[in-house]
């Protein structure tokens, strides 16, 4: 985690420097190359990043700041979704609590990237496909899934993958009656928010995008599976296990504590799987199942796809290729607590339980990660102040 710190992560100057651009009145049409190599982002992201830039006098602590925010939303995003698909408030708060104490959580608010943005924007999109798939889609919810859709595919290159194939296949399994009207208005929200990097692309002869698809055939054939299982392995149950400081790119070395409780974890989760879907439609108290039908298709298939995507990937696996998963693993969990209280009374226990792991996890976190204003601006001076080239970065009107 020491490398996660501000003092050593370029993307953190590259989009000080690209935020301070627009600020500065430069219109930014597109964002410097991904880690994938050639391909450009569309720029939505910086432009989320200005105006607290702005409000902070253009102090690097603006962009602090903003991912700060930006995790809270997440928080209430997640509270809102199971919420809609539990219609239980105590599942909603579970989750919501979890969330917000889990390491993964302050681990995307610890610095500023495309990618840390993500959970929120495809849990409101997750929320508003539910209320398509119900019918009971309004106006304002086509306009905010449009919304949605187009902030997360210009975030990172999988939610342009997981959510079109999610939201298909969603609609066909349970039979979702298609809002023709509602659908345009989506698109028409789409394609508005898409206009900059649009009208750049028809102006290049949608070059970016020919160098997507290129690198998608290039990279998307597999070749690293077992790599990438334990990437998948680390994701989900590390939520609950020792954090692992050799896990970079898919590569795990961790303990032998970490296999223990991962283990021990893992056959616990699939018994309450088991036991969950061998019920039929009632527990054995006779009471309904507290999660409906259209929250478990969304979220396996929105699981199933993104782990797909994964396994199909030839590359080593880094953890921001799987954001698009979180905070999966923390709705699954939510689900197990609730299920142990209707099951056995089984709650408070549990919750200060998992509140003791996930504080120790914070403060291992913070005990390798812990870098000091004093550490980081004699690197700031050094990477940006006399770099200014940084603010050439990515593509302009």
């Amino acid at each position: 985690m020491r490398w996660m710190s501000y003092t050593s992560f370029p993307e953190f100057y590259r989009d000080y420097g690209m935020a301070s651009r627009i600020l500065s009145g430069h219109m930014v049409a597109l964002g410097p190359p991904s880690m994938l190599g050639g391909f450009h982002f569309p720029s939505f992201y910086y432009y989320l990043l200005v105006p607290f830039l702005w409000l902070f006098h253009s102090h690097p602590l603006g962009l602090i700041f903003t991912g700060i925010v930006f995790s809270v939303f997440s928080v209430v995003a997640l509270f809102k979704l199971l919420l809609l698909w539990t219609d239980s408030r105590g599942v909603a708060r579970t989750g919501g609590f979890l969330s917000a104490l889990s390491v993964y959580s302050l681990h995307l608010t610890s610095y500023v990237s495309n990618p840390n943005f993500l959970p929120l924007f495809v849990l409101w999109y997750m929320y508003h496909l539910t209320k398509v798939v119900r019918g009971q889609a309004s106006t304002s919810h086509f306009v905010w899934l449009g919304v949605a859709f187009a902030l997360a595919t210009q975030l990172h290159v999988t939610a342009l993958i997981v959510l079109p194939i999610v939201t298909i296949l969603a609609m066909a399994i349970l039979r979702a009656r298609i809002n023709v009207a509602g659908w345009w208005r989506a698109i028409i929200v789409i394609v508005f928010l898409y206009l900059p990097y649009i009208i750049y692309e028809v102006a290049h002869s949608f070059a970016n995008t020919l160098r997507l698809f290129h690198l998608g055939g290039q990279n998307l054939h597999g070749g690293n599976v077992w790599v990438s299982v334990l990437a998948i392995w680390n994701f989900f149950l590390g939520t609950l296990t020792p954090f692992s400081y050799a896990y970079s790119y898919s590569i795990l070395e961790p303990n032998s504590l970490y296999w223990v409780v991962a283990l021990a974890v893992g056959m616990v989760l699939l018994i309450f799987l088991f036991k969950y879907f061998s019920g039929g439609t009632r527990h054995e108290s006779g009471r309904q199942k507290f999660v409906t039908r259209e929250a478990w298709v969304i979220l396996l298939l929105w699981v199933f796809v993104e782990v797909l995507t994964i396994l199909l990937y030839s590359r080593a696996v880094h953890d921001h290729y799987l954001i698009i998963l979180w905070p999966t693993p923390i709705i699954f969990l939510s689900f197990g607590v609730w299920w142990l209280k209707r099951k056995f009374g089984l709650f408070m226990p549990v919750v200060c339980a998992l509140a003791v792991v996930f504080s120790l996890q914070i403060y291992s976190f913070y005990h390798a990660a812990n870098t000091s204003w004093s550490e980081f601006q004699p690197v700031y001076e050094q990477n940006y102040k006399n770099n200014l080239g940084l603010e050439e970065i990515g593509s302009r009107w």
